[in-house]
């Protein structure tokens, strides 16, 4: 190991541990509020500690991860960057040579829809129809098996998810399935449009201690049942694909 490669293998260390350190009360409050919310519609969730040979890191920050005992999800994996919160819904599964297959990217028109109707609020329901319209997923094998499933993109769709991700990560062994909320800066969000467990609303000052307003996004952005369920059809789906492919080799 050269002298560069093993410094920068030492500074990065010290990073993760001054991060670890620095979140460490807001990560364990923000975990165990989780595992609260799923313990309510009957999913076992454990926090795991940062060093945890069953956790992840990702850029940006990983905040967290909680551990999912008996579904085919393993584990939830909350990031944090540029104050926006993401949720990570993990499979582990060894996909060697199926990264084309279980890439996959469901796309409905919800958002569009929500942005026509008056006095518009994200992620509020009531403002649009249960009617499902041009939501379907592309991708390979995985996007063909979930099209076949009009429950699952029924469900989806009613819980207002616009996007999601499934990406494959090869080197970490596992498939991610995300529900990125990145369109929100686009979309000018004021206080109006805070939602409960969307947003944390943080009221600071300046330097000329005038008041301001200050936007967190996602981050308590916890799975309803119906959606957590959603995330876990998925995570059967693939590893169906991953148990097939193996099957079949």
């Amino acid at each position: 190991m050269s002298f560069l490669k093993k410094k920068l293998g030492e500074l990065k260390e010290t990073t993760i541990q001054m991060i670890d350190d620095q979140y460490r009360s807001e990560r364990d409050q923000l975990l165990g509020e989780l595992c609260e919310a799923l313990q309510q519609f009957g999913v076992k969730g454990i926090p795991l500690d940062p060093g945890s040979p069953e956790g992840f890191r990702w850029p940006p920050i990983v905040m967290g991860c909680v551990k999912i005992e008996g579904r085919n999800l393993d584990v939830i994996i909350v990031q944090v960057g540029l104050e926006l919160f993401n949720y990570h819904y993990v499979v582990r599964a060894n996909i060697d040579g199926l990264e084309s297959e279980l890439h996959a990217d469901f796309k409905s028109d919800w958002n569009k829809r929500c942005c026509l109707k008056k006095d518009f609020k994200w992620i509020d329901k009531t403002l649009i129809t249960q009617e499902m319209s041009n939501a379907h997923w592309e991708g390979g094998e995985l996007a063909q098996l979930l099209n076949a499933d009009s429950d699952l993109t029924s469900t989806l769709y009613s819980e207002g998810v616009d996007r999601l991700e499934i990406r494959p990560d090869k080197g970490r062994r596992c498939v991610r399935i995300v529900h990125p909320i990145v369109h929100a800066y686009r979309w000018g969000y004021s206080k109006k449009d805070m939602m409960p467990g969307d947003y944390t609303y943080i009221m600071g000052h300046d330097s000329d201690g005038n008041p301001h307003e200050h936007f967190t996004l996602g981050k308590k952005q916890f799975p309803t049942r119906e959606a957590f369920e959603s995330y876990d059809r998925i995570a059967y789906a693939i590893r169906r694909v991953v148990k097939l492919s193996a099957s079949n080799s």
